[in-house]
């Protein structure tokens, strides 16, 4: 399915993606930017709520939206970016109303 893969059809199929530990989509949650699509690669825009976050984190959440990017057949690029300080707040409301994890 790379025939004219469209910005639209990769934000699409990350928009029911759920955080592994939050009860929310990445889409809702403010994380997932934006995506850019140049030939058979998507470069998401993640935003985080700390660039500091350990790239054990950074790469579950990249595992998390990788799979239906290959679905799509495009192979993907990540380029990460610091919450806005309203988003941030948004995402540590969520975090505390609907945090799954173990700990």
């Amino acid at each position: 399915m790379t025939d004219k893969i469209s910005r639209e059809d990769v934000l699409k199929v990350l928009e029911n993606v759920e955080h592994p530990e939050i009860g929310e989509t990445l889409i809702n949650l403010g994380m997932i930017i934006d995506a850019a699509v140049q030939d058979k690669t998507v470069k998401v825009a993640m935003a985080l709520p700390a660039l500091s976050i350990p790239d054990e984190v950074r790469n579950i959440l990249v595992e998390t939206i990788s799979k239906p990017i290959e679905e799509l057949g495009l192979k993907m690029e990540v380029e990460y970016f610091l919450m806005s300080p309203e988003v941030r707040d948004n995402f540590m409301a969520a975090v505390r109303a609907k945090w799954k994890g173990s700990v």
